[in-house]
C-alpha cells in the first residue's frame, strides 16, 4: 500500500476514534459505572506519563502505531473527563449549632442538611482530617475535643480538660491537635488521639482563631483583646506579632499558595486579607450580618464564612479575591459556629492529572512539602510498593506500604522535587508531585 493510502486509513481512524469519543461522552458516560471503568482504562493509558513526565509522545510511548498528535486528543479527553468527574466528587461542610447543640452537615451544592451529632454543648469550632475522613470539633462549655466520622459515627472524647475549650486547629500530616483553653492565656498541642498534651505558648489573651502552616511550621492566631494577629513556630518558639489593629479581630485562616492570611473582621463585618509579613492590608468582601468564622478551600480557590442574621443563619462562599459571593447553606438558627470544609481528594491542590483520573483505592499523601515524614493512608486490601523519582526519571528509592496508615522516613533524600509513585503488583495506581524541604 502507497504512502497516499497510509494517510487516507489513519485519516479514517482518526475520524472514527473522534465519532466515538463525541458519542461516549454524551451518550455513555453519564452512567457512574461507566465514569469508573473509563478511570480505570485512562490509568492505562496515562501509566507510561507517570514516569516519562518530560516525553509530550504518550500515545508513541504505549502504543507505537498511533501517531504523535493522536497524544494530545488523549491529553484533552482525560481532561474533560476529569473536569466531569470532578463534578461528582462532592466536597462537604460541617457546622456547629450553638444553641441545639449538634453538628449539621451539608454537601455543597445541595440544600438538604443532616443532623450527624447531637448534644455537644457550645461547639466553638470544627476542623477536618481528610486522610482519615473525620471530623474534630471543640465542645467548649464541656471542656472537650470530640471526634467522630462524617456521618457522625464513632463519636467519642479525645480530650476533657477542667477549662472550657476555645480554639481547635489540626495538623493532619503529624497528627497533632492545636487548641486553647478559655482563661488561661495558652495555647496547647495534643496528639490526635489525646495523648501528650504541652503547653507550646502562654500569655495569648482571647484567642478567636488559630490555624497551622505546616509547610513552613508556624501557628497563626487572633487575640482579640489586644487586637493582633500573632506568629510562632508549632514548637511555641519565636513568637511575633503580624498584624497590630484597632478592630474587633475573629477567625483567620491561611492560604500556603499565595501567602496570604484571611481573618474576619468584626468591627466591620468583613472579611480581610494581609500577606504573610502583615503587609498589604485587602478589604475581601463585606456582608450584612456578623460575620463568623472562616474555611478555605485551596483547590477551587474559595473562601466560605459564617454570617449571623437577624433569624437565621447562614453560610457563603466567594472567591479568594472576593468576587461571586453566594449563599451555599442555611440554618434555622441563627447562632452557629464553627464551618469547615471537606474538600474531597479528588481536589486535592497538590494533584496530578494521574490521580485525579484515577484514586480508587483513596490514596493520600502529606505533608507536602515534605519534612522527615511521609504518611500514606489508603484503603487497599492489597500491599503498595512505592517508588521515589526525581524530576530526570530516576528511580531513588524503593520501599513496601503494607498497612493502611503508614508513616516512612525520608529525612535522608535531599531538598528537591520528586515525583513519588505507587504500585499494586508492578501497576502504577497513584502519583503525585511533592517538596522535599
Amino acid at each position: 500500500m502507497d504512502n497516499g493510502a497510509n494517510g487516507l486509513t489513519l485519516s479514517i481512524f482518526h475520524f472514527q476514534l473522534s465519532i466515538f469519543f463525541i458519542f461516549f461522552i454524551f451518550f455513555i458516560f453519564p452512567c457512574q459505572e461507566t465514569v469508573f471503568k473509563v478511570r480505570q482504562s485512562l490509568e492505562h493509558l496515562y501509566q507510561y506519563k507517570i514516569i516519562f513526565r518530560n516525553i509530550d509522545a504518550i500515545a508513541l510511548i504505549s502504543y507505537p502505531i498511533i501517531p504523535i498528535f493522536m497524544s494530545k486528543l488523549f491529553t484533552f479527553v482525560g481532561i474533560f473527563l476529569l473536569g466531569i468527574y470532578a463534578l461528582s466528587a462532592q466536597n462537604q461542610i460541617f457546622w456547629g449549632s450553638q444553641i441545639e447543640q449538634n453538628i449539621k452537615a451539608q454537601t455543597v451544592g445541595n440544600t438538604n442538611t443532616d443532623t450527624i451529632v447531637t448534644q455537644q454543648g457550645k461547639v466553638r469550632r470544627i476542623t477536618v482530617h481528610h486522610p482519615d475522613q473525620q471530623i474534630y470539633w471543640a465542645a467548649g462549655t464541656d471542656g472537650k475535643i470530640r471526634k467522630s466520622n462524617f456521618d457522625g459515627s464513632s463519636s467519642q472524647d479525645v480530650l476533657s480538660v477542667s477549662n472550657a475549650i476555645g480554639m481547635v486547629a489540626l495538623d493532619e500530616g503529624n497528627n497533632l491537635l492545636y487548641y486553647t483553653e478559655t482563661g488561661t492565656g495558652n495555647i496547647y498541642s495534643v496528639n490526635t488521639d489525646g495523648t501528650n498534651k504541652q503547653t507550646l505558648i502562654s500569655g495569648t489573651g482571647s484567642v478567636q482563631g488559630l490555624t497551622i502552616d505546616t509547610a513552613n511550621k508556624h501557628i497563626y492566631w487572633t487575640e482579640n483583646d489586644s487586637r493582633k494577629i500573632k506568629r510562632a513556630g508549632t514548637n511555641g518558639s519565636n513568637t511575633v506579632t503580624i498584624l497590630s489593629t484597632n478592630i474587633a479581630l475573629y477567625d483567620l485562616k491561611i492560604d500556603p499558595d499565595n501567602q496570604h492570611i484571611y481573618f474576619s473582621n468584626r468591627t466591620n463585618n468583613k472579611i480581610q486579607r494581609v500577606n504573610y509579613d502583615g503587609t498589604h492590608l485587602v478589604d475581601v468582601l463585606s456582608v450584612s450580618g456578623i460575620i463568623g468564622s472562616i474555611s478555605i478551600d485551596l483547590r477551587n480557590k474559595k473562601i466560605a464564612w459564617i454570617e449571623r442574621k437577624t433569624s437565621i443563619g447562614s453560610i457563603g462562599q466567594a472567591n479568594l479575591d472576593g468576587t461571586n459571593p453566594q449563599q451555599i447553606a442555611v440554618d434555622p438558627i441563627n447562632s452557629i459556629s464553627g464551618a469547615a470544609i471537606y474538600v474531597n481528594p479528588i481536589s486535592d491542590p497538590h494533584m496530578d492529572i494521574d490521580d485525579a483520573l484515577s484514586n480508587p483505592y483513596h490514596i493520600f499523601l502529606s505533608p507536602n512539602p515534605l519534612q522527615d515524614q511521609l504518611h500514606i493512608s489508603h484503603d487497599s486490601q492489597a500491599s503498595l510498593d512505592l517508588r521515589i523519582y526525581d524530576m530526570k526519571g530516576s528511580l531513588l528509592h524503593v520501599e513496601g506500604v503494607f498497612t493502611q496508615k503508614s508513616f516512612l522516613d525520608v529525612s535522608a533524600i535531599p531538598a528537591g522535587t520528586y515525583l513519588i509513585v505507587l504500585e499494586i503488583k508492578g501497576k502504577p495506581v497513584f502519583s503525585r508531585k511533592m517538596l522535599k524541604q
